[in-house]
């Protein structure tokens, strides 16, 4: 492909990134947070399939996050100064055995999940939880949105775009 031909992909994304960090801050909104759902979009596949497995996974990311905090917060000390990384790796674990269930097998964006939630303060209330869940699943649909126009530039330019099923 010709830079040329490949010029309009990066200036959509431009104008998608520029046009959704005016609309966070016009509703106080968690702008980086929709990056991390978008670029999660092309690295799991670039399907309505990998778009619900993603929604699933990071949602329940966030719900993980969650349940660490409450857990941190309420078990007390039975493993000293360990009991929080022995709370993470427990759900690490779990995390890790949903790889072998059809749906919930997206492990790296559960992952991902708990992180925007813990970078967001991970206070275990709904509004931290409204706060990277709404504008992850706002960042999916860019993802979306974006993977359909750049089908359409590489159809237009007689190409078969190298990230379509």
């Amino acid at each position: 492909m010709k830079l040329t031909q490949f010029v309009p992909i990066p200036l959509i994304v431009a104008i998608f990134a520029f046009a959704w960090m005016v609309i966070a801050a016009q509703f106080n909104l968690l702008g980086w947070v929709a990056f991390v759902t978008w670029g999660g979009y092309f690295l799991t596949g670039v399907t309505t399939k990998s778009a619900v497995r993603e929604l699933i996974a990071y949602s329940l990311g966030i719900l993980a996050g969650v349940m660490i905090v409450i857990l941190a917060m309420n078990v007390g000390t039975p493993f000293g100064g360990y009991t929080l990384p022995v709370i993470v790796g427990v759900a690490a674990f779990i995390i890790v055995l949903l790889e072998l269930v059809p749906w919930f097998d997206m492990a790296p964006m559960y992952f991902l999940g708990a992180a925007v939630f813990f970078a967001a303060g991970a206070k275990p209330d709904v509004q931290t939880i409204m706060a990277t869940w709404i504008p992850g699943i706002l960042g999916l649909v860019l993802g979306i949105v974006v993977a359909r126009i750049r089908g359409q530039v590489f159809k237009m330019e007689g190409l078969k775009d190298p990230l379509s099923k």
